[in-house]
């Protein structure tokens, strides 16, 4: 993760780490339940459903102390104010997969400032403010990976058609890279800002999701580019040589 990095003093950041810290209970027991038990579709839907609205409930009432505009990741984005993402990864959460969580921004100006998610498969939250880098949350600055795409590690889109439209797989095995699918993209742009993945492609994406992939990346010293391809827009990040070569696969 890097060297230590203080706590952050932003005051949007501070409240974003409030926020997350207090979803964290609801998130661990909702999630962990699935995991314990044969997921019955019907049950789990529901379960899950009532899980993000306790986590949309949290954030909301504590965004909204603020005095400034909230709103659902689902929603027009405001200019300026507080948008939410109750779970991210909702299918991995459904059937208990911990890489799943809530994410939360906050908007100025028609960019987004400030940034934070919690995946149920960690202990802290991690954090991006524009110019204020992405950072642990129990401190450490995440830096990208400096791996070109030979050998390195790419995670998946989402979609298993977007994969086969796009002949990753196919890609994987003539290039050589290595591929990996968690089913959560906000989850694949944390581990590539993290240098724990060297570059994600995204399809598929919401507005919010694209702005939160781009500035925690871009702070961990990395690059996103916006392609369009067979699948659609696409998203990719990761360091400047993996990008530039992945751009060239997926267009081709």
């Amino acid at each position: 993760m890097g060297r230590a990095h203080k706590a952050p003093t932003n005051p949007k950041l501070t409240l974003i780490r409030k926020a997350l810290a207090k979803c964290r209970p609801l998130l661990i027991r909702g999630v962990g339940v699935q995991a314990k038990i044969q997921v019955n579709p019907s049950a789990a839907a529901q379960d899950i459903a009532k899980l993000e609205q306790q986590l949309a409930e949290t954030l909301r009432g504590l965004l909204a102390a603020t005095g400034q505009p909230v709103s659902s990741a689902t929603e027009e984005l405001p200019a300026t104010g507080w948008v939410y993402q109750a779970l991210t990864g909702h299918r991995n959460a459904k059937h208990g997969n911990p890489c799943s969580g809530p994410a939360l921004g906050y908007m100025h100006n028609g960019k987004l400032a400030v940034f934070g998610i919690l995946l149920s498969e960690a202990e802290d939250a991690v954090l991006a403010a524009a110019g204020e880098g992405s950072m642990a949350d129990a401190g450490g600055r995440l830096r990208v990976s400096g791996r070109d795409l030979p050998d390195a590690v790419v995670q998946l889109p989402m979609s298993s058609i977007d994969t086969a439209t796009l002949k990753l797989m196919e890609h994987g095995d003539a290039t050589p890279f290595h591929t990996r699918k968690s089913g959560n993209l906000l989850a694949d742009a944390l581990k590539v800002a993290a240098g724990t993945a060297d570059a994600a492609i995204a399809t598929r994406f919401t507005p919010f999701e694209a702005l939160g992939i781009e500035l925690l990346v871009k702070e961990a010293g990395g690059t996103t580019k916006l392609v369009t391809t067979p699948a659609g827009e696409t998203l990719l990040c990761g360091n400047m040589r993996c990008v530039t070569a992945l751009a060239a696969l997926v267009q081709a």
